[in-house]
């Protein structure tokens, strides 16, 4: 059990934000179909200033915590992600939550 807990935690120690961004940059020039057929529809979208913007919202999950002196709290993992459309092409994306990372 230990072994499979240090391998979990050694695979999200990988993970960094600067991937996910190289990442969701690989999807410049993409049309809106091939957004949607890559992740599905989006949870919001909206068109303002001759723009199309697609949102993905992703809730990784919460986690609970409790400290030495009995106090605690949960944290909530998300991110969400918003690809902008010119021409009908991806030119830019924009991301936010503190669980962006691949």
């Amino acid at each position: 059990m230990r072994k499979h807990i240090f391998i979990m935690l050694s695979l999200c120690a990988c993970a960094t934000e600067s991937a996910y961004i190289k990442y969701v940059n690989g999807f410049i020039g993409y049309t809106k179909d091939d957004i949607i057929e890559t992740f599905g529809l989006p949870s919001e979208n909206y068109t303002a200033n001759g723009k199309e913007f697609l949102t993905y919202k992703q809730n990784l999950g919460n986690y609970v915590y409790v400290n030495q002196y009995g106090f605690g709290g949960t944290e909530s993992y998300y991110c969400n992600t918003t690809y902008i459309l010119e021409k009908g092409k991806v030119t830019n994306f924009k991301y936010s939550g503190n669980a962006c990372k691949r």
